[in-house]
C-alpha cells in the first residue's frame, strides 16, 4: 500500500489539464480504480506498452530525467497492481 501512496502523491489529480505524460497515466490511472480484474488488466498492458513506446523515444533524449523517474513509479505502481488486484505472484 506504501508503493501506491507514494505514487499517487508524487502525481497530479486525474483531470485532463494535469496530465503530463497522458499516453501511460491515463491507462495506469484506470487500472487503479477499475473493479472488473479484466479489464484491470487490459488497462495495465495498456500502459506497459504506452510506456515502452515513450522509452523508446526518451532513449535518444537527455533531457526527461523527470518523465523517467515518473516511469520508475508507474512500473512500481503496476506492480502492486498485478500482484495486488491481479493476484499474479511476486518473485524475487
Amino acid at each position: 500500500m506504501a508503493v501506491q501512496n507514494r505514487f499517487l502523491t508524487a502525481m497530479p489529480p486525474p483531470n485532463v489539464e494535469n496530465f503530463r505524460f497522458r499516453a501511460w497515466e491515463e491507462p495506469l490511472r484506470e487500472a487503479q480504480s477499475e473493479t472488473n480484474l479484466e479489464r484491470v488488466a487490459k488497462k495495465v498492458a495498456e500502459a506497459e506498452d504506452a510506456i515502452w513506446i515513450r522509452l523508446q523515444e526518451l532513449s535518444t533524449s537527455h533531457e526527461e530525467q523527470i518523465e523517467r523517474a515518473a516511469i520508475q513509479r508507474a512500473c512500481d505502481e503496476m506492480l502492486r497492481i498485478k500482484t495486488g488486484k491481479l493476484k499474479w505472484p511476486l518473485f524475487d
